[in-house]
């Protein structure tokens, strides 16, 4: 007789079997060793929902490819050979303009492929190479969902999307079934991007409210303001739905009973996305993707729903045919439960488990990858979709030459057309060597270059804002940046640590700059915090009235251009600052200092004297039509990419000079 607790066991193993079972609508014997999960995962399914699916992934691609890849301005991208580049390797170069208009003709080639299913596999490598070519060859312009699509276009790669929807399947009478993997691949990318997307929000920045202060402003949460208040849209709408959505949202498409509730609210999230967020074919890349949760069948079935001129008898011949086709595939599952796998289903099946812990490990390798990190160690592979709100106040480039020891500053952009390379070591590294090379070349080149040796050295002071903290240095502006020593592996010796000391002092940041946007339209106020024995060099603009200079944490010393005395002023001190001179301010307790300026734009309000003038703080304007100007702005952009494309071919193969428009050029 068996005994209570075996029976309680049994009870309890039936119970885990029924609710994974009601859940993930598979059984749990499938996954109850390696081999069974080896059959599960190679047993035949419709390959109909993957078909569509890539269709319109591939579809998705067109449209981004003349827009976020640049391919709208590909001769200001790639055009000028002194700009600085950020590959991930530094043997990763860029070829000439019209070669570079050949990459992007190819990988338009490869997602049309990919969209008509014609020479699948050829297609889809084409569009790999080249996507992936672009994506290593420029960090500035990467982001969580640049990653996305590379991911998935690589997954299709080594799946039999084009049996289903396809020129392929219609020329070679490809059979409409494929592994299961196929689909559980793709499934398992987008659970891992909503999943650690929602995971990486439990952190008291996100869950405080402090990542996204701005973002509640917009325009589409009014309902929200209007009943909740800004603060209470900002905690609970932006950052708390937020954190739920992401990281419950692959359950619902996962569990039958709520699917189509899940694909609601991930509709309403992702639209509203590419309403606020300027993040290109994003959102709707997730969309059209949805469609991998449902049936593998679900286009056959919408497709015998649709066909109004059935009969009666059309009908139930075609129910029966379903059910016919249902059966036949649960017998195949049956009979691959008792076939022994090969070898072949066997490294596939390990291959998707390596692939599937990469992606959990990956999202978490920063601790690995120190060289790269910035303040909050989340840059690179980390899916921290809109994780951080960064404020920059001041880049400043310095270049000591060292033949005649004069100093001269450069325009920050006058090698880039991005501010990207402000937040990361990595880029700012990359930056500062790129300078070097230009400056030298320049020396040796140009008579009248500014430099007078080729012996100097770079500085870079950049101060910047983290989630509504002080600006501050985010780089120590007393290191050589050419003698510095790089590591992806080890800490960068010229960055700064996040002044946290001070966080919160958040709360009073807002509370202040209210009150002093209260005084009037044309008033202003800027937060700064400084390390022990540091110095802000300040120049005040004579358009600027008013400027008070006021400590709130630690001891400064004041001096002023053309004064001989200092002042010193201790927390709670204030003190006037004259327009149109420099000043300086340096931090001599031992401690962090934190201060602030207020002041009035005279000259803004001079010319809005006497006007109903004002300035709105709080909302963002609805734009007319926005959608007809979205529309018209991605048809000039699609013309103006076939026109580099056009001029590319030409040149290659004909000889045909190449015009180009010209990047606004930068005065040092």
């Amino acid at each position: 007789m068996e005994t209570s607790n075996n029976k309680s066991e049994k009870c309890k193993w039936r119970k885990i079997k029924k609710l994974f079972n009601n859940f993930t609508g598979h059984d749990i014997r499938d996954i109850s060793s390696f081999d069974d999960f080896t059959n599960f995962m190679w047993t035949e399914v419709d390959a109909a929902s993957l078909g569509i699916c890539r269709m319109l992934f591939g579809i998705m691609m067109l449209m981004d490819i003349p827009e976020e890849r640049g391919g709208s301005d590909l001769d200001l991208r790639w055009g000028e050979t002194k700009d600085c580049r950020f590959p991930l390797f530094p043997f990763i170069k860029p070829l000439s303009l019209a070669k570079m208009g050949l990459i992007y003709c190819l990988m338009w080639l490869g997602a049309l492929g990919i969209t008509l299913g014609y020479k699948f596999k050829s297609s889809c490598l084409v569009f790999v190479i080249t996507y992936w070519y672009l994506f290593l060859l420029d960090k500035s312009s990467w982001n969580n969902h640049s990653y996305l699509y590379g991911l998935v276009a690589f997954l299709f790669l080594f799946t039999n999307a084009h049996h289903f929807c396809s020129f392929d399947a219609w020329c070679n009478k490809l059979e409409s079934k494929v592994p299961f993997w196929n689909y559980f691949l793709l499934k398992f990318q987008f659970f891992i991007l909503y999943f650690i997307a929602g995971l990486k929000k439990f952190s008291v920045e996100w869950l405080a409210g402090h990542s996204m202060t701005n973002l509640n402003h917009h325009w589409i949460f009014t309902p929200f303001r209007l009943l909740l208040g800004p603060e209470l849209t900002n905690l609970f709408v932006v950052h708390w739905f937020a954190t739920i959505f992401d990281t419950s949202i692959a359950f619902f498409l996962i569990y039958k009973r709520t699917r189509i509730i899940g694909t609601l609210f991930a509709l309403s999230f992702h639209l509203i996305n590419s309403r606020i967020f300027n993040i290109g074919m994003f959102p709707f890349v997730c969309i059209v993707e949805l469609p991998l949760f449902y049936e593998n069948n679900w286009p056959r079935n919408v497709w015998r729903k649709s066909k109004c001129s059935l009969t009666s008898d059309d009908s139930k011949n075609d129910k029966v045919m379903s059910i016919k086709r249902t059966l036949s595939f649960s017998k195949k599952k049956e009979r691959s439960n008792k076939t022994r796998c090969t070898l072949k289903e066997k490294f596939t099946t390990l291959l998707i488990l390596i692939y599937c812990c990469l992606q959990f490990f990956l999202p978490y390798s920063h601790f690995i990858t120190k060289g790269y990190n910035n303040w909050r160690h989340i840059y690179g592979y980390s899916w921290d979709m809109m994780m951080n709100e960064w404020s920059t106040m001041l880049v400043s480039v310095r270049v000591v030459d060292h033949g005649n020891n004069k100093q001269h500053f450069m325009e920050p952009l006058a090698f880039t057309d991005s501010y990207r390379w402000t937040q990361y070591p990595d880029m700012t590294y990359q930056y500062a060597t790129c300078i070097n090379h230009n400056l030298v070349a320049d020396f040796h080149e140009n008579p009248n270059s500014m430099l007078s040796s080729d012996n100097f050295s770079i500085y870079f002071d950049i101060w910047c804002s983290l989630n509504g903290r002080f600006q501050q240095r985010i780089y120590n502006p007393t290191i050589d940046l050419l003698k510095s020593d790089w590591n992806p592996f080890r800490t960068p010796s010229f960055t700064l640590p996040l002044i946290k000391e001070y966080s919160y002092f958040r709360k009073d940041i807002m509370d202040i700059s209210k009150d002093v946007y209260s005084w009037n339209n044309f008033t202003d106020v800027l937060f700064i915090a400084d390390f022990p024995g540091m110095t802000l060099d300040n120049y005040v603009l004579p358009v600027m009235d008013n400027v008070t200079l006021t400590v709130l944490e630690g001891i400064l010393k004041y001096e002023q251009e053309n004064d001989t005395t200092a002042s010193f002023l201790t927390k709670g001190q204030s003190i006037g600052v004259k327009s149109g001179v420099f000043h300086k301010v340096t931090t001599i307790s031992d401690a962090p200092s934190c201060y602030l300026y207020t002041y009035i734009n005279a000259t803004r309000q001079l010319l809005n004297s006497g006007s109903t003038y004002s300035i709105n703080h709080e909302t963002q304007p609805i734009t007319n039509f926005l959608i007809l100007q979205e529309v018209k702005t991605r048809y000039e952009n699609y013309k103006k990419f076939f026109y580099h494309i056009a001029n590319s071919i030409l040149f290659e193969f004909y000889g045909v000079p190449m015009p180009r428009r010209l990047r606004e050029f930068h005065e040092m």
